[in-house]
């Protein structure tokens, strides 16, 4: 027990020596550290102005400047575009809408003159032109000619300037008419315009194959004998031509009723021999 006890010590003894060693070097930096006067740091307070801020405030503020920023330069690109396609679009938008409303204007004066066939007459007694178109169906019972009209047994109505089927011909109000209205029809010339020359009576001008004229007063009584044969005809459930009862007829004969600037006794009424279903 001594002996280990004697070995323990001795082990311990070293260190305890270099404790002692170590703070005989400690103790003189001490004195003189405690010799000098303490200083304290250099600290400012000065306060701080509100452009410095926070480190973290600065960060923020920093973030929010710069979206801003980048949002109002994307406001700004997007303005200049969206005015640059404006000044460029309008201009081609009108030019387009005046194309556009030139080739309506077109297609309608077009469309006009075909439904319309009116020939521009030089003629000093009136300065409108109106037709009769020739009453086409899509049935022929009286052929295509005056030849085939006959023989098919077809009569000749001046009122409707057509042959008609017997079944279709209404002979006492035409009768009543024709005492009304004046013989008054004329050939046309080379170019299809009216001339003076009177066609001489009814059988020859129920076999002509080529247009005529007539007054506007025989289109007036056309068109009133045209309205009570279709009155007539529904009343008593008869058959009536086709042509006459197209809307488009009646549209027809009320602009010719209702025109107050040509006079009754001018040429200016272009007819053609018609051959109408029934």
């Amino acid at each position: 027990m001594l002996l280990a006890a004697g070995m323990v010590r001795n082990r311990l003894e070293p260190r305890v020596r270099f404790s002692n060693e170590r703070s005989s070097q400690i103790k003189p930096q001490l004195a003189t550290m405690s010799s000098q006067p303490r200083i304290p740091p250099a600290y400012s307070y000065e306060p701080i102005s509100k452009e410095d801020g926070h480190v973290a405030g600065q960060s923020c503020e920093f973030d929010i400047r710069l979206s801003s920023s980048k949002v109002r330069r994307w406001l700004v690109w997007w303005s200049v575009v969206a005015t640059a396609f404006a000044l460029v679009s309008l201009p081609l938008l009108g030019l387009s809408a005046l194309t556009a409303f030139r080739a309506s204007s077109k297609m309608s004066a077009s469309l006009e003159e075909q439904q319309l066939s009116i020939k521009a007459a030089d003629m000093a007694t009136s300065s409108s032109i109106s037709y009769m178109r020739p009453h086409l169906g899509p049935k022929r019972p009286c052929g295509h000619s005056a030849e085939e009209a006959k023989a098919a047994g077809c009569v000749f109505d001046i009122m409707n300037v057509a042959w008609m089927p017997w079944d279709c011909y209404d002979q006492k109000l035409s009768y009543q008419f024709q005492k009304e209205v004046p013989f008054d029809f004329f050939y046309a010339d080379a170019d299809g315009m009216p001339t003076s020359r009177r066609i001489p009576d009814e059988k020859t001008l129920s076999e002509m194959d080529e247009p005529c004229w007539a007054t506007r007063e025989y289109h007036v009584l056309h068109c009133t004998f045209a309205w009570k044969m279709m009155h007539r005809a529904i009343e008593r459930g008869w058959r009536i031509e086709s042509t006459t009862t197209e809307f488009s007829h009646t549209e027809h004969c009320a602009h010719i009723l209702t025109n107050r600037t040509v006079p009754l006794e001018a040429v200016v009424t272009e007819v053609n021999i018609g051959y109408p279903s029934c």
